[in-house]
């Protein structure tokens, strides 16, 4: 039992092994992403791809943010939700999210004639 006490006490006096919490990198929030590069340029003007996806316009600040390894290129987002519905199918909801985009700069952009 002495040692067992004992233990606790040098555990709880002694230093961390890997150091101070402010000194490591990995020690940060989660839902804080690393800082930007110099003037990224963010997909979809900074628009959240997988709200641009399912129909939604919600431009972000871009404080949630990923660089897709695929392309290289900055998505912002509104929310982790989004961002980890986005990281399921990342390919699918970017062509999604581009189709809206076309749809939306090109209104009855079919060759249709309209009556």
């Amino acid at each position: 039992m002495k040692y067992s006490i004992a233990f606790m006490i040098l555990a709880i006096n002694s230093q961390p092994v890997i150091g101070l919490a402010e000194n490591n990198p990995w020690a940060q929030p989660i839902w804080k992403s690393p800082p930007l590069p110099e003037n990224p340029a963010a997909a979809f003007d900074k628009h959240d791809p997988y709200a641009l996806a399912i129909g939604a316009k919600i431009k972000t600040d871009c404080s949630i943010r990923y660089i897709w390894n695929r392309d290289g290129r900055l998505y912002c987002f509104n929310s982790l939700t989004s961002k980890a519905f986005f990281l399921d199918n990342p390919a699918g909801y970017i062509r999604r999210a581009k189709q809206f985009m076309q749809d939306e700069s090109n209104p009855g952009g079919s060759n249709e004639t309209q009556q």
